[in-house]
């Protein structure tokens, strides 16, 4: 499968081609039918379904709180009671 992938860098580190130029461009490229029609769709969905990719990905940053607790909570285990001394029988 010719490099899709490498195509979108490209189109990412040029001007966005329009009409004809972005046809012919899609067209040079030599890929296989859904992912061509995707391509010409400008369909993202479609295009991760013919590539065999996920259609959504998440990415999340987490930045640490000013407060100075711990992310993960600790068990605090139950006290524990001294034994009681039993009294002295006399």
């Amino acid at each position: 499968m010719p490099d899709v992938i490498g195509f979108l860098e490209s189109l990412g580190a040029r001007p966005a081609l329009a009409g004809r130029d972005y046809e012919a461009a899609v067209a040079g490229l030599g890929t296989d039918p859904p992912a061509r029609d995707a391509l010409l769709a400008r369909d993202a969905s479609a295009l991760a379904a013919a590539l065999g990719g996920r259609e959504a990905m998440w990415c999340s940053i987490r930045s640490p709180d000013e407060s100075p607790e711990e992310e993960t909570p600790r068990r605090e285990e139950p006290a524990r009671e001294d034994p009681q001394p039993e009294p002295d029988e006399d």
